[in-house]
């Protein structure tokens, strides 16, 4: 069974790093986490490029420009 995660997320940076280590701490890891950026301002796509570097799985990341 594939497992993909859906993140939507609009300056809320902190809360998503918290979401992000709960995934990466769990017994199994994800097939893909998928990320959508509602135009954050806070340095979500930052982060988000040096989470890729080190996540045990692939994360995609969309940005929408709203």
């Amino acid at each position: 069974m594939k497992i993909s995660v859906v993140i939507v997320t609009r300056n809320r940076k902190s809360v998503l790093a918290r979401c992000i280590d709960s995934l990466m701490s769990q017994v199994s890891f994800l097939d893909e986490l998928l990320i959508v950026n509602n135009d954050s301002t806070d340095g979500t796509q930052n982060y988000v490029e040096r989470l890729k570097k080190r996540a045990p799985f692939p994360i995609r990341m969309v940005t929408e420009k709203k």
